[in-house]
C-alpha cells in the first residue's frame, strides 16, 4: 500500500542535477525505484546523465532497451510497467501515476518549478495523492543546496 509520498519543487537546481541526489538516497536505503517520465526524449537525457552525472561513479540503471531490466536498481520508463519489482515511484514533471499504486511503498514526485503548466498540474495531483496516502510531504529546495520539508 502507498504510504508516504514525497513531492518535491525544483526551484534552484535542475532536474539532471537534483535527481541523481535523490535516487543515491533510495539506493542507500536498499530499495528499488522505477522513474517514469513523459517522454522520449528526457527519458534519454536522464538516462545519459545517470551514467556521468559524478566522474568517478554512476548509478546502475536501465530502460526497456537494456537487457535484464529486472536487475535494474533503477528502471527508467514512460509506462507503468516495473518489471524490477521497485517498491519506490518517481514520477518526473507531473507524468500520470499508474492507475494501480498498490505495489508501490512510498512515490517521490519530482517537479520543475519553472514551468507553469508542470505547477499546476502538480497542485492537482497534490489533492489527488491526499486520498491515497496515509503520509503526504512538500519539500522545497534550500538555497545552499539540499531539500527542507514544509509544513
Amino acid at each position: 500500500m502507498l504510504s508516504d509520498v514525497r513531492f518535491y519543487h525544483l526551484q534552484r537546481q535542475t532536474l539532471e542535477a537534483a535527481l541523481p541526489k535523490l535516487l543515491e538516497r533510495v539506493l542507500d536505503r536498499g530499495l528499488r525505484v522505477c522513474v517514469k517520465v513523459p517522454g522520449d526524449d528526457l527519458l534519454l537525457e536522464l538516462d545519459r546523465s545517470l551514467w556521468a552525472y559524478e566522474p568517478a561513479s554512476f548509478l546502475p540503471h536501465g530502460t526497456e532497451k537494456d537487457e535484464n531490466p529486472d536487475r535494474q536498481p533503477i528502471y527508467l520508463t514512460m509506462g507503468d510497467e516495473r518489471p524490477n519489482d521497485a517498491e519506490v515511484l518517481l514520477l518526473i514533471n507531473a507524468v500520470d501515476a499508474p492507475a494501480d499504486l498498490t505495489p508501490y511503498s512510498m512515490c517521490l514526485y519530482m517537479f520543475d518549478g519553472h514551468d507553469a503548466d508542470i505547477v499546476s498540474r502538480a497542485r492537482q495531483d497534490w489533492l489527488a495523492f491526499k486520498e491515497k496516502a496515509s503520509e503526504l510531504t512538500y519539500w522545497q529546495q534550500r538555497p545552499e543546496g539540499g531539500w527542507e520539508k514544509k509544513a
